[in-house]
């Protein structure tokens, strides 16, 4: 807290007693959980008139006084007309009932700022869900989707895949702003974390190549997280809300608390939110693998030597907790016809140990002594301007600049070694895009935009005697690099009728890539040259269909390419792969492309069923990896008194994915409902020796399945979590080499188990203004890791969470 200042405690103070105007409100809420309802809309013809609840429920009726029709609506709630002495008489308060099974609106996502129908298969993590899961992490938030399988390799973070994809094949996104960076690395990448669960409004799952609208990366798909706004106040009163959320976990002793607070004038609003989350060792379940999966020791320093000490309680990961705060601060104005927004996040950790790395053994003794992850700082300073008015270029315009800073360093020390190693890497990304939106015709629309993303990148190295306490020279991970991205975009949406509608889209990227090794250059081959660059161009493109032959029923079918361009990670480092090999950067390098084909269909059956199916399947073409090579026309090179093999990364691989996900929803009975997610997915990549094997990061069969209970002010899930094996002969090479986080089949093989849990989860709205959750997760206490995981999940964890809204 004390990071941020005294500023931000002013702010908080100010808005909590800040006077407020009352005004006759109507309170909207949903007549099972009695929970108040977002976003309902609100209509009169007589007078005219057009409203919409807040995240309170509640909404002015100033502009409805007498009117003898009013109409509420929101989308999976039968729809309510009354009249407004009725609402007086009922003390302005109204219940409004969930529909059995329902078609939702086709799913959303053509642009970074207007929403719009697409042929693209999406999930959305709504507000409500979070409310109810409680994550403890933005990570943890993902995996509500029952769509998204999660790496941990360390208690600290969290790596999504996405349809076999992962890392810097996979774009992230918070409020249109891509969060990826030019030192985002093919490995698993943990950013997520930074990003706190209790300030997003909703995160949307797009599968699929995004690279039309979001630039590199986007193979996989694109996870957008988009965080809560200020709401206006409904009237010309001073309006003051907020809310307080505390959450435990007993698995991980985590604790947490969060304090939100919006003040509102009719054209201005600011909204404040402060998190500190505290996380304790893990502790893993009882019934499961005890090879490679029981921590045996802890490494302790004592005198001036690393012993590998019993560990007194094998199921507890340690060291493994870490502490985390985060700030976000918004500033809101409406001025006319522009609705103008500056946004602050900011977030800070105490790092984090990587407990795979520290159980790594090495002729019976461990590996390293000391493997962390330094603080992760990140901020993002990011200020949006809407223009919600018709011109000759456009209906609507998004302008928006953002700043964004990273920090994250890796600290090790080898066991019974005396040199600290530091390497501290910082990231200055600053990006500009504009998106218009413009009705050619009735049915016709046309979206574009341009986008600029430059990213500078500091990289140093310091090595510590522990014993001395003198430094001493070591490489940087990378070398003082930048990366520019220039981009131009055309999306064209055409309604041909009711009932088919087709998108095209296209877009060019030009990139710029320069890299100095001059602080590098005492560990580099000799005659390396100092200074690389890369200029290139790459071209994505989309073409979908959308039919819906009727209101409960859609089909889709896409055809899109998507690509990453190189970066500084591909570029920049210099290191010796394997005793024998070293790798140098290529100038030749160039962007690999993913291209997909994919169909789906939803069908609400009855009244009570609904079920969402998608096949897909997806080419990797001149896939970077890494391949011998020479330089200075010599195929091997003296490097670190070693005489080395040459190699560099190439365009030179390539990988294909298929793969089915699926939905279904059944209401059993009155108030109980059945929800099913489950993926099944195949890949293979060629490898570094030209071998095929399974891709890295294809994950195994996994899906969740929700029964789930809404009665008046109760809402329980009974819900299974489940991923399957992967066998030992279809293990990927990769994962092969990291025999120390698998277990151990009947013939002395690595392989991947099969897992389930089985979880309970409760919340009651003990009063409009207060709600009380409970949950137990893994009832059964199965000890399970996940698949390319380092970390063992949690066993038997006990959660509690109280919110209170004012």
């Amino acid at each position: 807290m004390g990071r941020f200042g005294g500023f931000w405690l002013f702010i908080l103070v100010l808005q909590l007693f800040a006077g407020k105007l009352l005004a006759q409100e109507i309170i909207v809420r949903d007549g099972v959980s009695g929970k108040p309802l977002e976003l309902v809309s609100i209509y009169s013809l007589q007078p005219k008139a057009f409203v919409t609840t807040g995240v309170n429920g509640k909404a002015s009726l100033a502009k409805f006084v007498n009117a003898d029709s009013i109409e509420f609506r929101i989308l999976g709630y039968a729809s309510r007309n009354v009249s407004y002495e009725w609402l007086r008489r009922a003390n302005f308060r109204i219940d409004l009932y969930p529909i059995d099974i329902y078609m939702e609106g086709i799913p959303v996502v053509a642009v970074r700022w207007r929403q719009t129908p697409a042929p693209t298969r999406a999930s959305k993590i709504t507000r409500a869900q979070i409310l109810f899961d409680q994550p403890q992490t933005a990570a943890d938030l993902l995996t509500i989707s029952g769509e998204v399988f999660m790496q941990k390799s360390q208690q600290g973070g969290g790596s999504p895949m996405v349809r076999g994809f992962a890392a810097n094949r996979l774009l992230l996104s918070v409020d249109g702003v891509r969060m990826n960076t030019a030192i985002f690395r093919s490995g698993n990448v943990h950013n997520v974390i930074s990003l706190d669960p209790n300030a997003i409004a909703q995160t949307d799952i797009i599968f699929g190549p995004g690279s039309v609208m979001y630039g590199s990366d986007a193979l996989g798909g694109v996870i957008r997280f988009s965080t809560i706004d200020p709401a206006f106040s409904k009237d010309s009163s001073i309006q003051v809300t907020g809310s307080y959320n505390g959450n435990f976990a007993s698995a991980n002793q985590f604790i947490s608390n969060n304090l939100s607070i919006n003040v509102a004038g009719k054209n201005w609003a600011s909204y404040t939110a402060i998190s500190h989350a505290e996380f304790g060792d893990i502790r893993m379940g009882s019934n499961g693998p005890d090879s490679n999966y029981l921590q045996p020791f802890v490494v302790q320093r004592i005198g001036d030597q690393d012993f590998a000490m019993p560990n007194s309680n094998p199921q507890l990961q340690n060291p493994a907790g870490f502490n985390q705060t985060n700030l976000t601060q918004k500033f809101r104005l409406k001025i006319a016809d522009w609705d103008l927004q500056y946004a602050l996040h900011i977030s800070d950790n105490s790092g984090f140990d990587r407990v795979d790395r520290l159980i790594e053994t090495r002729n019976g003794q461990p590996r390293s002594a000391v493997w962390r992850y330094g603080p992760h700082l990140w901020s993002m300073n990011h200020f949006r301007a809407r223009h919600l008015s018709s011109t000759k270029l456009y209906d609507n315009a998004e302008y928006s600049i953002a700043y964004q800073t990273f920090e994250e360093s890796r600290i090790d020390r080898g066991f019974n070694r005396n040199i600290l190693r530091t390497r501290t890497e910082n990231v200055q990304a600053l990006s500009v895009q504009a998106d218009f939106q413009k009705s050619l015709r009735p049915k016709q629309k046309l979206q574009y935009g341009l986008e600029m993303v430059y990213n500078d990148v500091q990289s140093v190295g310091e090595g510590i005697h522990i014993l001395t306490n003198q430094s001493e020279n070591i490489s940087a991970r990378y070398p003082m690099a930048n990366w520019t991205s220039a981009a131009a975009y055309l999306h064209h949406v055409w309604q041909i009728d009711e009932r088919w509608e087709w998108e095209n889209a296209i877009r060019y990227n030009q990139f710029i890539i320069q890299a100095n090794f001059n602080d590098n250059a005492a560990f580099l081959p000799p005659q390396t040259p100092l200074m690389w660059g890369l200029n290139f161009g790459a071209l994505s493109g989309s073409s979908g269909w959308l039919f819906r032959p009727n209101k409960k029923s859609y089909y889709r079918f896409q055809l899109s390419n998507g690509f990453r361009a190189p970066n500084i990670d591909d570029l920049g480092k210099i290191f010796d792969s394997e005793p024998g090999s070293v790798v140098i950067p290529n100038q030749n390098l160039r962007p690999e492309y993913a291209y997909n084909a994919e169909i789906s269909g939803a069908f609400v059956v009855g009244r009570k069923l609904k079920f969402d199916i998608t096949g897909f399947v997806t080419y990797l073409d001149n896939a970077m990896i890494r391949r011998n090579s020479q330089f200075a026309g010599q195929d091997s090179i003296m490097y670190d008194d070693r005489l080395s093999r040459v190699q560099s990364i190439q365009n030179a691989s390539f990988g294909y994915i298929t793969g089915v996900q699926s939905y279904l929803q059944y209401r059993i009975i009155k108030h109980f409902t059945i929800i099913n997610t489950f993926q099944w997915q195949y890949g293979i990549e060629e490898m570094d020796d030209g071998s095929r094997s399974r891709a890295r990061h294809v994950a195994p069969i996994f899906g969740v399945t929700r029964i789930q209970y809404k009665k008046g002010k109760m809402q329980q899930q009974v819900f299974l979590s489940y991923s399957g094996e992967v066998a030992a002969r279809n293990m990927p090479l990769e994962e092969v080499g990291k025999p120390h986080i698998y277990a151990v089949d009947e013939n002395g093989n690595s392989y991947s188990p099969a897992w389930y849990t089985l979880n309970w989860r409760m919340n009651y709205a003990i009063s409009q203004n207060i709600s009380l959750g409970a949950g137990i997760e893994n009832i059964t206490d199965q000890r399970y890791r996940p698949y390319s995981s380092g970390l063992i999940a949690p066993g038997r964890n006990a959660v509690l969470s109280l919110q209170a809204y004012f």
